[in-house]
């Protein structure tokens, strides 16, 4: 029930907002925008006192409702009502669309249930994601540990701020995956709002809501703890605000006033301290903002400038501060790996080279079922490729230098490609371009954000198998405009019927989409508990059930961890404190940048070493430790006597 907490908080802050401004989706974006910074205030705050527990979560948190609370009731009464505010017209809507809208509804009601009833098993969660909460509940602060999987400590962290206080609050990890349904849901309202602002009425903004709630990558991603969801929604929620700025500046010659100030800087803030990817989207609608305030006058322009500068940066300078700390960058290193070997940003910025980002990227979209048409449509872009001199696999311009394909279309949250999307994305820009005499000014303006946006990602970073996820704000981005340029060219009914047919194509991911499928093999109402942490890893388990039960046999509870830079530590946590809630993991034997920042010098009672080499004995804090178990993935060690 303490989870209820935070979300109470949230609520309250919406209907505040609502009082405020006058549209519910409007008030949704900024309350969210205010609860999001709300939640890093308090999670900065109680780590700088090191008592960032449940107890003092809980506490935190029904100080600030209570307060929140008699705000919103000493505000009686409310704007009018904003003419973007498509909830009281949904009686107005056509029978069809009123069925598109409650399609929407049982998507929102099917994945929650799916993120309910499902433990975290995405990959990079049981490597970093929900490792690092774990490690900050465990050491009461964010400031930095050793360990030897580097992203623990150097990537964005917001979206794992949030699952730390859901998490904490709730007693389970289950309610983890509740910060990404969140943000789907936001981001399915933000969209359908920026199609309202780019001038849709609602049958087409109930169109955009539908193009950004059927995105594959979204249905699978809206029941995990990744972070590219939390992402899209605060770069929509900025995307929204600067387009409230620009167009009502345009219209009463205003600048934003202080409260929107903040809540720009806010927004943008929150989205970087969520990725680094949203460097990439935001910054051309960070453009857009500055030219606008640019061309109002240098005198009039510095007031909103310096609230938004001061919002986005307070928001982030506890994180940068200890990548600094630790890396000497406030981004981190821009590398992985046990040597920092692997970097995430291209080497070359030729043309050839960018024009092979670009056509990988989109081949990401392309993935069919038949084996034999992905195999061609591979082999005709390395063709493409030797034409231009480029290898598709240049390490350069690739992740780990891993070789380039086709992938097939996968209901996998890391692989899968959005292709019918992309469709509608390519007909949507043939649209514009040949009404662009219509097409309104904002519009031209927002297109171009967006396709700046998608240059830098292809400028910035290299392909990856996985690249499909990093993209997922970008397509949400695009619904609003997607369903604008399509009803130019498209009577209401064809929208009506592409909705249709996006909502049943989406049917295999919302259900059966890995690793959480809520129907069939595997099903996450069935499945147990501990199995679920295996699902992207399933020759892990038995091992990994045999290491937690050594040491639980051995009574040993202040566990080291040796692995890699990629080690699939959460589930070792997960299974040690099934029976001993106290139950510690501390990564030992560290040798990065992060072996500086040691907690506990004190010799663990047991460790766990991942693809052991040998039966070679270690030496932790002085004291010897030996095999006592070995799987050829792990082993266990003791100690073989008292310590020196």
């Amino acid at each position: 029930m303490l989870a209820l907490l935070p979300l109470a908080a949230l609520a309250l802050l919406v209907l505040l907002a609502r009082r405020m401004l006058g549209g519910w989706r409007a008030a949704a974006l900024a309350g969210a925008v205010t609860w999001g910074a709300l939640l890093t205030a308090i999670t900065e705050a109680l780590s700088a006192l090191g008592r960032l527990t449940p107890g003092w979560l809980a506490l935190a948190w029904a100080s600030a409702t209570a307060v929140i609370a008699v705000w919103a009731g000493a505000r009686r009464g409310g704007a009018a009502r904003s003419p973007d505010d498509m909830a009281h017209r949904f009686g107005a809507l056509a029978r069809a669309d009123r069925w598109l809208a409650g399609a929407l509804a049982a998507v929102a009601l099917t994945t929650v249930v799916t993120a309910l009833a499902a433990v975290p098993n995405t990959f990079d969660s049981m490597t970093y994601h929900l490792s690092r909460v774990a490690q900050w509940l465990q050491w009461r602060d964010v400031n930095p540990f050793p360990t030897h999987v580097l992203r623990q400590l150097h990537q964005a962290p917001w979206a794992e701020y949030a699952m730390l206080h859901l998490q904490a609050l709730a007693g389970t990890d289950r309610a983890a995956n509740l910060v990404q349904w969140l943000a789907f849901i936001g981001c399915v309202a933000g969209a359908s709002r920026l199609a309202g602002q780019l001038g849709a009425g609602a049958p087409t903004q109930l169109a955009a809501a539908v193009y950004a709630a059927t995105l594959p990558m979204a249905l699978l991603q809206a029941t995990s703890t990744q972070n590219d969801l939390v992402t899209a929604f605060w770069v929509v929620c900025f995307a929204s605000l600067v387009l409230d700025a620009v167009g009502r500046g345009h219209d009463t010659r205003t600048l934003p006033t202080t409260g929107r100030a903040l809540l720009l800087g806010t927004s943008v803030g929150l989205a970087v301290l969520s990725k680094p990817t949203a460097y990439l989207y935001a910054f051309p609608f960070v453009v857009w903002l500055g030219g606008f305030l640019l061309a109002s006058g240098l005198r009039r322009m510095w007031a909103p400038v310096v609230f938004i500068s001061a919002a986005g940066v307070f928001l982030n300078l506890g994180y940068w501060a200890r990548n600094a700390s630790v890396y000497g960058s406030p981004l981190g290193p821009g590398a992985e790996g046990d040597r920092l070997e692997l970097t995430y940003a291209m080497e070359r910025h030729d043309p050839p080279a960018l024009a092979s980002n670009a056509v990988r990227n989109v081949a990401l979209h392309l993935g069919t079922p038949a084996p034999a048409v992905n195999g061609r449509l591979g082999a005709a872009i390395r063709g493409a490729h030797a034409a231009l001199g480029v290898d598709a696999s240049d390490s350069s311009t690739t992740w780990m230098g891993l070789p380039f394909h086709v992938p097939a279309l996968s209901r996998h949250e890391d692989e899968a490609g959005n292709p019918l999307h992309l469709l509608l994305a390519v007909a949507a820009l043939g649209a514009l371009v040949a009404r662009r005499r219509v097409v309104a000014r904002e519009q031209w303006a927002y297109t171009g954000a967006l396709a700046a946006g998608a240059a830098l990602f292809v400028a910035t970073l290299k392909w990856q198998p996985w690249g499909s996820r990093l993209q997922l704000p970008l397509f949400v981005l695009a619904a609003p405009l997607v369903a604008v340029a399509l009803a130019r060219v498209a009577p209401p009914r064809a929208l009506r019927v592409a909705g249709a047919l996006l909502l049943a194509a989406a049917v295999p991911w919302l259900v059966a989409g890995t690793p959480r499928p809520l129907v069939g093999r595997g099903s996450v109402l069935t499945t147990p508990r501990t199995t679920q942490y295996f699902a992207n890893w399933s020759s892990l388990a038995a091992p990994y059930a045999q290491v937690a039960r050594a040491l639980r046999a051995a009574g040993c509870r202040d566990v080291g961890f040796v692995g890699g830079w990629n080690a699939y530590d959460y589930p070792l946590w997960a299974l040690l404190r099934r029976d001993d809630p106290a139950a510690r993991l501390r990564h030992v034997l560290v040798t990065n940048a992060s072996a500086a920042w040691e907690r506990d010098t004190r010799p663990p009672c047991g460790v766990i070493r991942l693809y052991p080499p040998d039966a070679r004995p270690l030496t932790v804090g002085a004291r010897v430790f030996r095999r006592v178990w070995a799987s050829e993935a792990v082993e266990v060690l003791l100690p073989e006597g008292p310590a020196r």
